[in-house]
């Protein structure tokens, strides 16, 4: 069993890319090399013809421009084993549109490819993995820093054969806008795929991510960090026959859908945010822990174990197990925007934090000055200061900082990075260098949103490269000391 699985292993694992090819839709040709961006070959189509079967280690570098029949490419464009796929300068430039966007065909092989930078459109399905038939083989996919629009399909898998554990599908950093189907799986049986879907936003598309596990398959899918709004239904699983199929959900906004999740099977959901979901926001079977669920039509429906959770709309398990029933005071939910506001309940909540939020920041962070950090409920930790991460010279920079209602708080900066470690103070930690220290401004804190300020940038070429550090000292009731020093940010001045 143990050489089985290490042959599965083998056959399965990435490609070392080495050759590289390019194609350019305004400048390439026939009669060229294909090695150089100057030299440059005219369509992904005569890219993949020259290079045929490949070697497992060719990179298929596409230049800005349009790929359509217009153009000379015949779809679907049959991706073979070892093979990236990549725009060179991004999705907003470099643009598939066809019919059938790309085939991985495994029904003679395994195949390993990656496609990245692309925006694929207006296809009934952006990218097809199918395994129609024997012999069988495995399909290992990543799509990486792409946009699909207007497809019917955006990423398709569909099996009927025996292949064990070898599948996967790894979906990272991609946007899925309008279209029936972002993320769709399905077969029917002995078809094992493990399937990742990581920081990615589905924007009005019908149904975000869809797998069905098939007869005595154990399919997995991983949610971590995306997004879905406007979906009829954003995440469903589903199995059939004897299959088993186990969906995890993390640090993910599900927001303005007419469902949020079902899971047939059972499910772990944990630090996600479901908010004004029309009918149900999570269904089925599992674990729920760490989250939001407000302002749905229904919060919960099936068998649930919930714990450290804000049940909005409150139900037998609120009061048990630290689940509660609050407003989360969410910033702008209007705009999108269901960021915490200052005294909402789901502050520091979760103890011990770990690991990052919806947006990268480090959970444990202290939410309400009292000088003891633990993580918030939901997909978002509340930061009591927020501003961006570089300012132009010339420009404006932006900067919120939050602080108790009908309390003071004071701004301050430092013309340099941050200590490396924090002073520790009666106020809590101080990561701006004392003997730096420069009043920016003292604001009344007068509701729950955040204080904005905003600092104006000289334009002066010198200051290019320069740290500016800010941290508020903030008073309030939660506060041993009566003040506490909030998050500290550092910005950089750009060109």
């Amino acid at each position: 069993m143990k050489l089985l699985l290490a042959t599965i292993a083998l056959s399965c694992a990435p490609p070392l890319y080495a050759n590289d090819w390019y194609v350019d839709a305004s400048g390439g040709s026939s009669s060229n090399s294909g090695t150089a961006p100057t030299d440059a070959w005219p369509t992904i189509t005569y890219a993949l013809q020259q290079i045929g079967a490949g070697t497992g280690t060719d990179t298929i570098h596409v230049l800005p421009g349009v790929y359509d029949a217009v153009l000379g490419e015949s779809f679907p464009l049959r991706v073979v084993d070892g093979l990236r796929i990549k725009g060179q300068q991004g999705p907003d430039v470099t643009i598939v549109r066809g019919s059938t966007g790309f085939l991985l065909d495994a029904a003679i092989g395994s195949i390993a490819a990656e496609i990245e930078g692309l925006t694929i459109a207006d296809a009934s399905d952006g990218i097809e993995c199918t395994k129609p038939a024997p012999p069988n083989g495995c399909i290992r996919l990543t799509v990486r820093d792409c946009v699909f629009v207007d497809c019917h399909t955006s990423i398709a898998y569909g099996s009927h054969v025996w292949s064990f554990f070898c599948n996967s599908i790894d979906v990272e950093d991609v946007r899925f806008v309008r279209g029936s189907w972002g993320v769709r799986v399905e077969h029917q049986g002995f078809d094992d795929i493990n399937v990742g879907v990581v920081r990615c936003t589905f924007e009005d598309t019908t149904i975000g991510v869809y797998m069905n596990a098939g007869e005595e398959c154990i399919d997995s899918l991983t949610v971590g960090g995306c997004r879905f709004e406007g979906a009829s239904s954003a995440i469903t699983t589903t199995t059939s026959s004897s299959g088993q199929m186990f969906t995890g959900v993390n640090n993910t906004i599900v927001a303005n859908c007419n469902r949020g999740m079902y899971a047939e099977y059972g499910a772990l959901v944990s630090r996600s945010t479901f908010a004004y979901i029309t009918n149900e926001a999570v269904d089925g079977g599992g674990t729920i822990r760490d989250s939001i669920l407000s302002f749905n039509g229904t919060d919960l429906a099936g068998s649930y174990t919930v714990t450290n959770t804000n049940l909005g709309g409150g139900g037998p398990d609120v009061g048990h197990n630290g689940n509660i029933s609050v407003d989360p005071l969410f910033r702008a939910p209007d705009r999108g925007d269901y960021r915490l506001g200052w005294g909402t309940g789901c502050v520091d909540a979760i103890n011990p934090a770990s690991g990052n939020d919806h947006t990268g920041f480090p959970r444990g962070n202290d939410g309400d000055f009292d000088l003891v950090g633990a993580g918030d409920m939901g997909a978002l930790e509340l930061r009591t200061l927020d501003a961006p991460e570089t300012v132009s010279i010339g420009g404006k920079l932006p900067i919120e900082f939050h602080g108790e209602v009908g309390n003071f708080t004071v701004l301050w900066l430092a013309r340099s990075t941050q200590l490396p470690v924090a002073d520790s103070t009666p106020f809590g930690e101080r990561w701006l260098p004392l003997v730096l220290l420069e009043l920016v401004t003292t604001e009344k804190v007068l509701t729950s949103d955040p204080v904005r300020h905003t600092v104006y940038v000289p334009d002066n070429p010198a200051l290019i490269g320069m740290p500016f550090s800010f941290q508020a000292l903030s008073r309030s009731s939660n506060a041993p000391a009566g003040s506490a020093w909030g998050d500290a940010v550092t910005v950089t001045v750009v060109q």
